[in-house]
């Protein structure tokens, strides 16, 4: 009988974004020490840790809480081969996935979801004034982010995103860069869909379409305060 004594993690890192694949092998932890899995734009992603190679304490970096989730599986879940998903305890969508390559590969191709999909998941759409204009928004965003037109002045190309109610923070992690994006009216979908190019700066941002954007912030407005 064939006992695998190497498993695959593959799981998104919460600083870049980017999928990896993590191979681990079960002699690694001979030493008693936690085997540590780093993203190869070096942040830290994944620690597995046991006392006796029986139960293994697996602690992940998750994307959507921005924080560090504590798991528990058995060796036979992490090596035996078989798909074994990583979840967020709060949210139940999926981080990451153990077991062989190919098969970890196929799983990994659901973590590869647009913003929209990952709102749509996360059952936000009550959250949203106007789910329609703000899911639309988004996929505006994720079109520039796509194409490399979604940056910072400072070089960043990993910009955050936060999600309101009725708009969207767009910020860099290095530099502090930030700027709001709004999603509540056909203006603000319009506004979003003539954008060619987001480039944040400390002053806020700018585009070939800025101009536009504020006028539409400003027609929006009065038309509330009517």
């Amino acid at each position: 009988m064939l006992i695998p004594t190497t498993t695959v993690i593959g799981v998104r890192c919460p600083d870049c974004g980017k999928i990896g694949f993590h191979a681990v092998s079960l002699f690694a932890f001979s030493a008693g020490q936690p085997v540590i899995i780093a993203c190869f734009c070096g942040t830290e992603i994944i620690s597995l840790e046991t006392k006796d190679r029986r139960n293994f304490w697996v602690q992940v970096n998750c994307l959507l809480c921005e924080t560090r989730h504590v798991l528990r599986h058995s060796r036979r879940q992490i090596w035996s081969g078989e798909i074994l998903s990583i979840c967020c305890p709060e949210t139940g969508q999926e981080l990451g996935f153990v077991g062989a390559i190919d098969k970890v590969r196929r799983a990994t191709q659901n973590l590869d979801k647009s913003l929209r999909e990952m709102a749509l998941d996360l059952g936000l759409i009550d959250y949203f004034d106007n789910p329609d204009v703000m899911y639309e928004v988004l996929d505006c965003l994720q079109r520039l982010a796509e194409k490399g037109s979604l940056f910072c002045q400072c070089g960043n190309f990993d910009i955050d995103v936060e999600i309101f109610p009725e708009k969207i923070e767009l910020s860099c992690g290095v530099c502090g860069a930030h700027r709001f994006i709004y999603a509540q009216s056909e203006d603000d979908s319009e506004a979003a869909r003539r954008l060619s190019e987001i480039h944040l700066s400390k002053e806020g941002y700018s585009s070939a379409n800025s101009k536009q954007l504020n006028k539409s912030r400003r027609r929006s407005k009065n038309k509330r305060n009517i």
